[in-house]
């Protein structure tokens, strides 16, 4: 037989039980043990009906003779069990695995699909860096990291008060503006004076370049640092001459470029000051793209 009931020891006292009470003790315990039909009685009982040996039945017409369980076929699959493109039909769950949206999972359930996360909330913006933020002027300064980080900070809010906001004729003038009073907070003495030279070179050198291309004709302005509404009002401010203007712009990126290069060579020796220097530099190189939008 393809299942044999007796093989599972929790059907034997059903197949005696059964024996005993059709045929009484000696059918169930008498030679021979207990008659099949008794003992096929209890098993069906036990673990369904028995199947007898040999050759399965042939199917009936219109009936399949392929044993089918859930999930072996596609919804999609075409009758000869491929996919409409002429692939072998797969499993099909359902689901599509990402996209958030609900499916059916492979258990037959559908699957519900939750809601991303919430943004996180945007992070107040650090307040802009102050002069005084180096401390009295005057006083030597020690390499650290916060007095470059300051230092760097100051040169870059060039483009916010220098920047598109004014016309290009007069940022000439305001980088040096800038440049000038960076330089006049630092130390002449301390780990920072090169940056003070260097600083206060470069604002000479703008100063000249405006002076050679000056507009007598265009008005002064005086801008707040920054543009920000509370913030004091810078020196005034002068322009260059329209004519000159893309000339005098691309001089003064010359000088930009060369302060950039002398802070850089500067810390080279203590090697110390590398990084520190390192990092204002790019700060001032950082300031080319106020001369070079228009």
């Amino acid at each position: 037989m393809k299942r044999d009931c007796l093989s599972g020891a929790s059907c034997l006292p059903y197949a005696a039980l059964a024996a005993f009470l059709v045929h009484g003790p000696a059918g169930a315990f008498g030679p021979g043990g207990a008659p099949v039909a008794a003992i096929a009685a209890a098993c069906e009982l036990c673990v369904g009906p028995m199947v007898p040996d040999g050759p399965a039945p042939e199917p009936e017409p219109g009936q399949s003779d392929e044993t089918v369980t859930p999930g072996d076929t596609d919804s999609t699959d075409t009758p000869d069990g491929t996919d409409p493109d002429g692939e072998p039909g797969d499993t099909d769950t359902g689901g599509d695995g990402g996209d958030g949206e609900s499916g059916t999972g492979p258990d037959g359930e559908e699957e519900i699909a939750f809601p991303p996360p919430p943004p996180a909330p945007p992070q107040p913006e650090a307040p802009a860096a102050r002069l005084s933020d180096l401390g009295e002027p005057g006083l030597p300064l020690a390499l650290n990291s916060d007095t470059t980080d300051t230092i760097a900070a100051l040169i870059r809010q060039a483009a916010a008060t220098c920047g598109a906001t004014w016309l290009r004729r007069y940022r000439i003038d305001c980088l040096r503006v800038h440049y000038l009073r960076i330089a006049d907070s630092l130390p002449e003495r301390g780990d920072y004076r090169a940056i003070r030279a260097a600083l206060t070179e470069a604002a000479a050198r703008l100063d000249r370049i405006v002076t050679g291309n000056l507009d007598p004709a265009a008005e002064t302005v005086r801008p707040r640092a920054g543009n920000r509404p509370a913030a004091v009002r810078l020196p005034a401010m002068r322009a260059v001459s329209a004519e000159r203007e893309v000339a005098a712009a691309e001089e003064a990126g010359r000088v930009i470029a060369e302060t950039a290069l002398v802070i850089l060579r500067s810390g080279e020796d203590p090697t110390r000051r590398t990084a520190h220097y390192r990092e204002i530099a790019a700060a001032v190189d950082n300031n080319l793209v106020i001369l070079r939008s228009a």
